[in-house]
């Protein structure tokens, strides 16, 4: 039987399914994706009255997420692109790149920004990001870069003597990040990070 994180497939759900809203809410808001108004990309895709999102299936095929078993929109081979819509998406992050260990984290802004870099660089290399931004914290070694959200690493973020200096940490990181793949990313970082809450 397939488990979630311990769970069945309906106690999963069932649990946490409302707490995961402020989580995908927050994405698509800062993506642009299904909002219509100033924050959007509507334009980019004429004739829709909503923006989809599309995920590359390379990226899935990485984290070995068996994409083309769940809902989805349209799987362009050629693109190698997986179309989602608003409610497949949701479904599909809350299976894939949430963790309900998350909503344990003292810093509700640290947790939704560790659920959203997931999403971008896949849910293990989040972590390990997360794990590297205690250490420089610390100034120690004490986590090991696991890429596993261990009750260490709950442990170690929740204990911080000042929450705010790992949030702005692991920001700094993924704007690093960011800026290494995508010249002009760290501009769009700053902004996401003054909208945040």
């Amino acid at each position: 039987m397939l488990t979630f994180f311990g769970f069945s497939e309906t106690d999963y759900i069932d649990n946490f399914w409302n707490d995961f809203t402020p989580y995908f809410q927050k994405l698509i808001y800062d993506e642009g994706t299904y909002i219509i108004g100033e924050h959007t990309r509507t334009k980019k895709l004429p004739g829709l009255k909503e923006a989809q999102i599309g995920i590359s299936a390379k990226f899935l095929k990485s984290l070995y997420i068996p994409f083309e078993d769940y809902p989805h929109s349209i799987y362009d081979k050629k693109k190698d692109i997986v179309i989602y819509s608003k409610d497949e998406a949701r479904e599909f992050y809350f299976r894939f790149f949430f963790n309900p260990a998350y909503l344990k984290l003292r810093d509700k802004n640290l947790s939704r920004a560790l659920f959203k870099m997931g999403v971008q660089i896949g849910r293990p290399d989040s972590v390990k990001m997360l794990q590297e931004a205690c250490n420089r914290v610390l100034r120690t070694g004490l986590l090991r870069l696991t890429g596993t959200f261990s009750i260490d690493t709950l442990k170690a973020c929740n204990e911080m003597f000042n929450p705010n200096l790992l949030y702005d940490m692991f920001i700094v990181m993924v704007s690093q990040y960011n800026e290494a793949i995508k010249p002009g990313a760290l501009k769009r970082m700053i902004r996401a990070v003054r909208n945040l809450f």
